[in-house]
């Protein structure tokens, strides 16, 4: 017996119009706790919504892509993204300056994580998860290109790979001609 097998999640998804999970605005302006939780345990008590993104239209700058915000930032911890609170506190006062931003997109409440008390070697996602996190991860480079994107920066920002790729894609804007610098 070689295991059980791989669910696949992929069938359900469409690279066209990929699905992504969200916390509401109102979720994260009424957070009381010092960070936002992990994603299973935010999927699993029903505070995150599953939403599709037509990346037709979040191209053209339509639809539902002009009310998500996207947040690029560094790990301060290899658990736990947010060990101090001060990227929650930015992201709510963000929120409160800009009531049209209905949904946000923050890594480690959106997409799959291993559990806090798991070793760096290792992985205790499901087969499910894991397969969500990758497709999810595939797909993310167009959504930073569409949505807009809050960047928490301080000095190790720069220095990580993921987060300047990040960065560069929320300062471009997609054109008929490709990517482009983005004028604002």
């Amino acid at each position: 017996m070689w295991g059980r097998p791989v669910p696949r999640v992929e069938s359900a998804w469409d690279p066209h119009k990929p699905a992504f999970y969200f916390l509401t605005r109102e979720v994260v302006l009424q957070a009381s706790t010092k960070q936002l939780g992990r994603m299973q345990e935010l999927r699993d008590s029903h505070e995150l919504l599953r939403l599709n993104i037509d990346l037709k239209d979040a191209f053209q700058g339509k639809g539902l892509i002009q009310r998500i915000l996207f947040v690029s930032h560094r790990w301060e911890d290899f658990a736990r993204p947010d060990e101090t609170g001060a990227q929650l506190a930015a992201l709510q006062e963000h929120l409160r300056a800009h009531p049209e931003i209905q949904y946000v997109w923050f890594d480690y409440s959106c997409m799959p994580q291993r559990s806090s008390g798991c070793p760096q070697d290792q992985d205790d996602r499901t087969p499910a998860e894991k397969a969500e996190f990758d497709l999810m991860l595939k797909a993310i480079a167009d959504l930073y290109l569409t949505a807009k994107v809050l960047i928490l920066l301080d000095t190790a920002y720069r220095t990580r790979f993921w987060t300047t790729m990040e960065g560069w894609c929320a300062m471009q804007q997609v054109t008929s001609e490709g990517v482009r610098p983005a004028r604002e």
